[in-house]
């Protein structure tokens, strides 16, 4: 089968088979109309209707009609395939295609120009845009420090007593993932510290989801390492604890052996996986509120008391 299907296909492709239907306002807001087309005709191997594809993420950007592609990295020059010939994408045929080329590239700027698509210019000044009002919000902040650099987490009511910062189970800090340290090729992470709590669960540390990240927790009454990547998870756990004060290293190490030591009692998982790419994810302190890393459900926020943490991210 030889048919052209798109990621904009498959909203029209859920509201289709589930017999939904699709909203046109949101509190009050208009939505934007869905793109693609349902696959379900597709999927009965039935015949489809010709069409032309247009996409863009962060500058890179690309058409595609019938055998033709008309592609572009960010601030680069576009260039002009025959996909039919050259799957690969290795002939630029730009220069030798001028009509064609002109044709496809007027098709993106309209398309663009009608769903909003930002310049490479106008994306940096968003970003820009969004990171200054992050720092001006009006919730407070704790500097930490990863390795050399001291960044800034947003601090979600996590008092300090005696040294140590107390968790309640509704509190935690926050670095929004536009701040956080790349993860991605990193070959060792050691987080280490003392902390003490009574419940059986609960997350110390946690960066990324469970598409790639690193997460410990507590799960049943065990201090528990774990590690996604590509929709995969490993995870290595220290015998049960009880209620009193614990020091602790959790290691990923350079051989990608995944390592819990709690006072000095050491647990390992050989199996190695890396981190293919970012975790395209926020790190928290004290709970994890999004896509778990570890095997459990969220939010999973921790009840205790943390001190003395201390966080690198090794080559």
């Amino acid at each position: 089968r030889h048919q052209t299907a798109h990621l904009i296909d498959l909203m029209p492709t859920f509201v289709e088979v589930s017999g939904a239907k699709y909203p046109k306002h949101f509190k009050k807001q208009e939505i934007q109309p869905m793109e693609g087309h349902s696959l379900a005709r597709s999927f009965r191997s039935e015949s489809t209707n010709p069409r032309t594809l247009f996409w863009e993420h962060e500058g890179n950007r690309a058409v595609r009609d019938g055998d033709w592609k008309l592609v572009g990295s960010r601030n680069a020059e576009w260039e002009l395939y025959h996909i039919a010939k050259d799957r690969t994408e290795l002939k630029d045929l730009s220069k030798s295609e001028p009509k064609r080329f002109s044709a496809l590239k007027a098709k993106w700027d309209g398309w663009a120009d009608r769903v909003g698509v930002l310049t490479p210019a106008e994306f940096d000044a968003a970003r820009q845009d969004f990171r200054s009002r992050q720092r001006k919000s009006k919730t407070p902040t704790t500097v930490f420090q990863i390795d050399d650099w001291k960044f800034r987490f947003l601090n979600h009511g996590v008092k300090k007593k005696q040294g140590a910062w107390l968790f309640d189970g509704n509190n935690r800090f926050d670095l929004p993932r536009t701040g956080a340290p790349q993860m991605g090729g990193k070959r060792t992470i050691r987080i280490s510290g003392k902390f003490q709590t009574s419940a059986r669960n609960g997350v110390i540390w946690a960066h990324g989801g469970d598409r790639a990240g690193i997460a410990l927790y507590m799960r049943n009454g065990e201090l528990t390492l774990a590690q996604t990547a590509d929709w995969k998870r490993r995870v290595v756990a220290s015998k049960p604890l009880d209620d009193d004060e614990h020091s602790f290293e959790a290691i990923r190490d350079e051989q990608g052996r995944l390592i819990v030591v709690v006072d000095g009692n050491r647990s390992t998982l050989s199996a190695k996986l890396e981190f293919p790419t970012e975790p395209g994810d926020s790190i928290q302190i004290g709970a994890d509120m999004t896509k778990p890393v570890g095997d459990y459900e969220v939010p999973n926020q921790f009840r205790g008391r943390i001190w003395e943490l201390k966080v690198e991210y090794g080559n």
